[in-house]
């Protein structure tokens, strides 16, 4: 049991026992720390969102992460998941790690992330490259196309021009496979004719064609 100096009871179970009573008692289950805690249910102060944090532990009046994820999107006016800009080579700190639902290919592994304004969102990833789609393997780790674990503008001393494009979510003839990779991420397939000296990536609206790694205008 911890307590807290508002008596504030949530505690962490430790045997089975524990956990068949706690079928009896009306309590909420924590969304992350593996559900390891509850808190009665008239201890909670939840936010507009139905979401209540103590210690770095989170409740959510709807139940677990996925339900809550679910509720939220259905309730919101637009029904689907939002997104917002974040720069490439900003800093996110992951915050939890649940399983999430989407289509195939499929990317069951939500990281939980919160930017450096508090702003905080999800990113879909694979932890490997099963059930996932033969097209869609790549000569990397599976988690590469979300997540980058070193800054690129660190890596990279490419001119600010460049980086515009690329923050921008634009390409333009010149640019180097690896920067259309950041700004557009991973083609849908790719063409490779040796013959020419040429790759084609295969993205939903457009192709683009690179020459000795240069992007070739269209």
């Amino acid at each position: 049991m911890l307590w807290s100096q508002w008596l504030t009871y949530v505690w962490q179970l430790r045997s089975c026992c524990s956990r068949r009573r706690l079928k009896d008692w009306k309590v909420y289950t924590s969304c992350n720390h593996n559900a390891g805690y509850h808190v009665l249910t008239s201890v909670p102060s939840f936010d507009e969102h139905g979401i209540w944090r103590y210690n770095g532990i989170f409740f959510s009046r709807h139940g677990n992460i996925t339900q809550t994820i679910i509720k939220l999107v259905n309730d919101s006016s637009t029904g689907s998941f939002g997104t917002f800009k974040v720069s490439v080579g900003a800093p996110l700190t992951v915050t939890d790690v649940a399983w999430g639902r989407t289509p195939l290919p499929p990317k069951p592994v939500w990281l939980l992330v919160e930017c450096a304004d508090k702003r905080r969102g999800f990113i879909p990833t694979n932890y490997s490259y099963t059930n996932v789609l033969a097209g869609k393997r790549f000569a990397r780790l599976p988690w590469e196309s979300e997540i980058l674990e070193q800054n690129p503008r660190e890596a990279n001393k490419w001119d600010e021009a460049i980086w515009e494009m690329i923050d921008s979510h634009n390409v333009a003839a010149g640019m180097s496979t690896a920067q259309v990779r950041l700004a557009w991420g991973e083609p849908r397939s790719m063409e490779q004719d040796s013959a020419a000296s040429t790759i084609r990536w295969v993205y939903e609206a457009q192709t683009l064609t690179f020459v000795r790694d240069s992007l070739l205008a269209e």
